[in-house]
Protein backbone atom coordinates (compact mmCIF):
# COMPACT_ATOMS: atom_id res chain seq x y z
CA UNK A 1 0.00 0.00 0.00
CA UNK A 2 1.47 3.39 -0.97
CA UNK A 3 2.21 5.77 1.90
CA UNK A 4 -0.43 8.27 0.73
CA UNK A 5 -3.19 5.66 1.32
CA UNK A 6 -2.19 4.80 4.90
CA UNK A 7 -4.04 6.50 7.72
CA UNK A 8 -2.13 9.17 9.58
CA UNK A 9 -1.31 8.80 13.28
CA UNK A 10 -3.90 11.51 14.02
CA UNK A 11 -6.52 9.52 12.08
CA UNK A 12 -5.66 6.35 14.00
CA UNK A 13 -5.84 8.18 17.34
CA UNK A 14 -9.23 9.58 16.30
CA UNK A 15 -10.56 6.13 15.35
CA UNK A 16 -9.36 4.55 18.61
CA UNK A 17 -10.52 7.43 20.81
CA UNK A 18 -13.99 7.37 19.25
CA UNK A 19 -14.37 3.60 18.84
CA UNK A 20 -17.48 2.02 20.33
CA UNK A 21 -15.40 -0.77 21.88
CA UNK A 22 -13.34 -0.14 24.98
CA UNK A 23 -9.63 0.02 24.26
CA UNK A 24 -7.10 0.17 27.08
CA UNK A 25 -3.32 -0.17 27.31
CA UNK A 26 -1.88 -1.03 30.72
CA UNK A 27 1.45 -2.03 32.12
CA UNK A 28 1.93 -5.57 33.45
CA UNK A 29 0.38 -4.65 36.83
CA UNK A 30 -2.80 -3.19 35.31
CA UNK A 31 -1.83 0.48 35.66
CA UNK A 32 -3.56 2.35 32.84
CA UNK A 33 -1.31 3.98 30.26
CA UNK A 34 -4.26 5.12 28.14
CA UNK A 35 -7.86 4.29 27.35
CA UNK A 36 -10.60 5.57 25.08
CA UNK A 37 -14.12 6.97 25.57
CA UNK A 38 -15.88 3.61 25.39
CA UNK A 39 -13.65 2.23 28.14
CA UNK A 40 -14.59 5.23 30.29
CA UNK A 41 -18.26 4.34 29.78
CA UNK A 42 -17.61 0.67 30.63
CA UNK A 43 -15.82 1.67 33.83
CA UNK A 44 -18.29 4.40 34.77
CA UNK A 45 -15.48 6.95 34.68
CA UNK A 46 -11.75 7.18 34.22
CA UNK A 47 -9.34 5.08 36.23
CA UNK A 48 -5.59 4.95 36.51
CA UNK A 49 -5.58 1.23 37.38
CA UNK A 50 -7.78 -1.76 36.48
CA UNK A 51 -7.17 -3.43 39.85
CA UNK A 52 -10.46 -3.89 41.70
CA UNK A 53 -12.36 -2.72 38.61
CA UNK A 54 -12.72 -6.10 36.86
CA UNK A 55 -14.91 -8.81 38.35
CA UNK A 56 -14.37 -12.29 36.95
CA UNK A 57 -16.55 -15.22 38.01
CA UNK A 58 -17.60 -13.32 41.12
CA UNK A 59 -14.04 -12.66 42.34
CA UNK A 60 -13.34 -9.27 43.90
CA UNK A 61 -10.33 -8.67 41.64
CA UNK A 62 -10.43 -10.57 38.36
CA UNK A 63 -7.51 -8.56 37.02
CA UNK A 64 -4.90 -10.78 38.68
CA UNK A 65 -6.44 -13.94 37.25
CA UNK A 66 -6.55 -12.42 33.76
CA UNK A 67 -2.91 -11.31 34.05
CA UNK A 68 -1.93 -14.86 35.12
CA UNK A 69 -3.75 -16.24 32.05
CA UNK A 70 -1.94 -13.70 29.88
CA UNK A 71 1.45 -14.65 31.30
CA UNK A 72 0.73 -18.30 30.58
CA UNK A 73 -0.95 -18.02 27.15
CA UNK A 74 0.09 -14.50 25.96
CA UNK A 75 -3.61 -13.76 25.24
CA UNK A 76 -7.15 -14.08 26.54
CA UNK A 77 -10.15 -14.20 24.25
CA UNK A 78 -13.84 -13.54 24.71
CA UNK A 79 -13.78 -13.67 28.53
CA UNK A 80 -16.91 -12.37 30.21
CA UNK A 81 -16.11 -9.78 32.89
CA UNK A 82 -18.00 -7.14 34.83
CA UNK A 83 -16.47 -3.70 35.08
CA UNK A 84 -17.10 -2.08 38.43
CA UNK A 85 -17.38 1.69 38.38
CA UNK A 86 -15.40 4.14 40.45
CA UNK A 87 -18.44 4.66 42.68
CA UNK A 88 -18.77 0.89 43.25
CA UNK A 89 -22.40 0.96 42.07
CA UNK A 90 -21.96 1.16 38.30
CA UNK A 91 -21.51 -2.27 36.73
CA UNK A 92 -21.25 -3.15 33.06
CA UNK A 93 -20.85 -6.64 31.64
CA UNK A 94 -18.43 -6.97 28.74
CA UNK A 95 -16.41 -9.49 26.76
CA UNK A 96 -12.65 -8.94 26.92
CA UNK A 97 -9.79 -9.85 24.63
CA UNK A 98 -6.23 -9.03 25.69
CA UNK A 99 -2.70 -9.63 24.50
CA UNK A 100 0.62 -9.31 26.26
CA UNK A 101 3.22 -7.40 24.24
CA UNK A 102 6.85 -6.52 24.80
CA UNK A 103 9.10 -7.82 27.53
CA UNK A 104 10.60 -6.69 30.80
CA UNK A 105 9.94 -3.05 31.64
CA UNK A 106 8.47 -2.55 28.15
CA UNK A 107 5.66 -5.08 28.70
CA UNK A 108 2.17 -3.79 27.97
CA UNK A 109 -1.25 -5.36 27.91
CA UNK A 110 -3.63 -4.32 25.15
CA UNK A 111 -7.26 -4.80 26.23
CA UNK A 112 -10.32 -4.65 23.96
CA UNK A 113 -13.71 -4.77 25.69
CA UNK A 114 -17.08 -5.15 23.98
CA UNK A 115 -20.15 -4.32 26.06
CA UNK A 116 -22.74 -7.05 26.36
CA UNK A 117 -25.92 -5.46 25.16
CA UNK A 118 -29.46 -6.61 25.86
CA UNK A 119 -32.15 -7.87 23.55
CA UNK A 120 -32.86 -4.57 21.85
CA UNK A 121 -30.29 -4.79 19.07
CA UNK A 122 -30.16 -2.57 15.98
CA UNK A 123 -32.26 -3.43 12.99
CA UNK A 124 -30.97 -4.39 9.55
CA UNK A 125 -29.60 -1.79 7.15
CA UNK A 126 -32.74 -1.78 5.02
CA UNK A 127 -35.12 -0.64 7.78
CA UNK A 128 -35.38 2.51 9.88
CA UNK A 129 -32.94 2.74 12.80
CA UNK A 130 -34.40 1.95 16.21
CA UNK A 131 -33.10 4.83 18.33
CA UNK A 132 -34.17 2.97 21.48
CA UNK A 133 -31.99 -0.07 20.76
CA UNK A 134 -29.34 -0.98 23.29
CA UNK A 135 -26.68 -0.50 20.60
CA UNK A 136 -27.92 3.01 19.75
CA UNK A 137 -28.07 3.86 23.46
CA UNK A 138 -24.50 2.60 23.89
CA UNK A 139 -23.22 4.68 20.96
CA UNK A 140 -24.91 7.81 22.36
CA UNK A 141 -23.29 7.19 25.77
CA UNK A 142 -19.85 6.82 24.15
CA UNK A 143 -20.33 9.92 21.98
CA UNK A 144 -21.45 11.97 24.99
CA UNK A 145 -18.35 11.04 27.03
CA UNK A 146 -15.49 13.55 26.82
CA UNK A 147 -12.12 12.25 25.70
CA UNK A 148 -10.35 10.76 28.71
CA UNK A 149 -7.53 12.77 30.20
CA UNK A 150 -5.44 9.61 29.86
CA UNK A 151 -5.89 9.60 26.07
CA UNK A 152 -2.90 10.79 24.05
CA UNK A 153 -3.01 14.39 22.85
CA UNK A 154 -3.62 14.54 19.10
CA UNK A 155 -0.43 16.52 18.51
CA UNK A 156 1.77 13.83 20.06
CA UNK A 157 2.88 10.67 18.33
CA UNK A 158 4.76 8.01 20.29
CA UNK A 159 4.10 6.55 23.71
CA UNK A 160 6.96 6.34 26.16
CA UNK A 161 5.12 4.51 28.89
CA UNK A 162 7.69 4.82 31.59
CA UNK A 163 5.13 5.92 34.15
CA UNK A 164 2.49 3.63 35.58
CA UNK A 165 0.19 6.51 36.54
CA UNK A 166 -0.03 8.63 33.43
CA UNK A 167 1.35 8.46 29.92
CA UNK A 168 4.24 10.51 28.65
CA UNK A 169 4.10 11.24 24.95
CA UNK A 170 6.80 12.57 22.71
CA UNK A 171 6.65 13.89 19.18
CA UNK A 172 8.26 11.98 16.38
Amino acid sequence: MPNDQRPSVDQLIDVIANSSVGITVTDRSGAVVLHNRAQSVLMGGEADHLGGRILLDGSADGLQELIQRLEKDQRVENVQVTYRGIDGRHKQTARVNAVLTGSGADTHIHWVSRPELGERLPVSNNTVEDVTSDAATWIRAVNARPLPTLAPPRTRRTCCASSTRSPRWRST
